[in-house]
């Protein structure tokens, strides 16, 4: 899932509600954290559970 993301075109501009553009991403464990800018999203896989947090200042 995650090089799929890596792997997709960049978007002309980021449209409203939307993260724009990768910036950064890191791996640890089963928590992957994608940047756009300020903003950042966490992914974790947790046995059968997907979590999924956005914070749009990265904090």
């Amino acid at each position: 899932m995650a090089a799929a993301l890596l792997c997709s075109p960049p978007a002309a501009s980021a449209a409203a509600g939307s993260l724009g553009d990768i910036s950064g991403f890191t791996a640890e464990g089963d928590s992957y954290t994608f940047r756009s800018g300020a903003a950042a999203l966490r992914v974790n896989f947790e046995n059968d559970l997907l979590r999924v947090w956005l914070a749009p200042d990265g904090t």
